[in-house]
């Protein structure tokens, strides 16, 4: 495990991280992984990073931390992300309520983490920051909140091409309704699904 924060990096560190083109950022809670960022100021916590790799090397990012500055720094240098993970749906909000204009186009796939679920006030901020997914994994509480907001996703969402739907209660899931809502939202669909999650596969 490597923090960055702590201290400046050897050439033997630095020579395991040239080729890397995945991130993941930590809490300093986390462990066992290899990049953890502690309470350094943004500015150490940069410098660290860009001696360790190459920003605009790498084409993902999970982002598994509160400092919302360093998350919009990586966005932004990392000109090359293309796949995101988050862990909060609230960091949305916050995202956008920092720059209203804010957009990340250049994300395609996105991936929300299963204990967080997605409510209605978050599916704007979604949409406007991220326009351009073409997958997207995210979580609903019941499948009444399917019914609600993935319309809304779908309209928005005009590249969209895939979906991976967890919930975290299958207990009113009936596939016959669910067919009916699935001819009437795409054109073409192939869908699969277990006690947990729904994956669908469509053309709008």
């Amino acid at each position: 495990m490597y923090v960055l924060g702590e201290f400046y990096w050897n050439s033997t560190v630095r020579e395991k991280f040239k080729n890397a083109r995945s991130l993941t950022v930590l809490s300093d809670q986390d462990e066992n992984e290899c990049i953890v960022v502690d309470n350094a100021s943004l500015s150490t916590i940069l410098v660290n990073l860009e001696q360790l790799v190459t920003l605009s090397q790498f084409t993902h990012l999970s982002y598994y931390h509160s400092q919302l500055d360093l998350l919009e720094i990586l966005l932004d240098c990392g000109t090359n992300i293309e796949s995101l993970n988050l862990n909060s749906t609230r960091s949305l909000k916050m995202l956008k309520e920092n720059d209203s204009s804010k957009s990340y186009s250049k994300i395609k796939k996105l991936k929300l983490v299963d204990d967080e679920v997605l409510m209605l006030d978050n599916v704007d901020c979604l949409c406007k920051l991220f326009p351009s997914v073409k997958s997207l994994k995210v979580s609903f509480g019941i499948i009444d909140h399917v019914y609600e907001i993935l319309p809304i996703l779908v309209e928005k969402l005009t590249d969209i091409n895939y979906l991976d739907i967890y919930l975290t209660s299958f207990e009113q899931f009936d596939l016959e309704p669910w067919l009916i809502f699935m001819n009437k939202l795409f054109n073409n669909f192939i869908f699969d699904y277990n006690k947990f999650h729904i994956w669908i596969w469509f053309d709008k």
